[in-house]
């Protein structure tokens, strides 16, 4: 079975959606304290987003930080009002880092962004080439989503990180 074109979609994929989510982030951001943010901070705030709600345990096992490292990000973040702290009212230690309703609108816009950048891809393509697409990416969510507990088993916490939740597909 050679798999090589679908390893070279993923890789071109993956790489594009960062460029293109740190290149949005910083015109987006322009004299904001989030568009201070380096790459890879951009990339750990996506993480977090993806886990919500996320405690800085959970910030550890995605991002691959140590607790000192993670702790000190997630201040950073806070100083620059980009996340807040939620104490939960049931474990004081359990302390909730939620993104502020600033940094979500980013995210709203990052992705109706990432969704234009899909559609000018995409407006060259047969509706028959839609189809397929569309049929391959639901085959590719639904054999993620399946074998998310060996991908995260199996995965380097700097690769993919350890911990992600993947979202139920329809």
């Amino acid at each position: 079975m050679n798999t090589d074109s679908f390893k070279r979609m993923f890789r071109l994929i993956d790489c594009a959606r960062r460029n293109y989510i740190n290149h949005s982030w910083g015109d987006i951001c322009k004299g904001k304290s989030a568009g201070k943010l380096s790459s890879r901070h951009i990339y750990y705030l996506t993480l977090i987003r993806q886990q919500l709600p996320c405690n800085l345990n959970t910030v550890m096992q995605i991002t691959g930080l140590s607790s000192s490292a993670a702790s000190t990000f997630i201040e950073k973040l806070v100083q620059a009002e980009i996340v807040t702290r939620k104490p939960n009212e049931e474990d004081r230690r359990n302390v909730q880092i939620i993104p502020t309703p600033e940094t979500l609108q980013i995210f709203q816009e990052v992705d109706r962004r990432l969704d234009r950048l899909i559609d000018f891809l995409a407006q060259d393509c047969t509706p028959e080439e839609i189809e397929a697409i569309d049929r391959t990416g639901e085959l590719v969510c639904r054999k993620i989503t399946m074998n998310r507990h060996w991908i995260e088993e199996n995965s380097a916490p700097s690769a993919t990180p350890a911990g992600i939740r993947y979202p139920i597909q329809k």
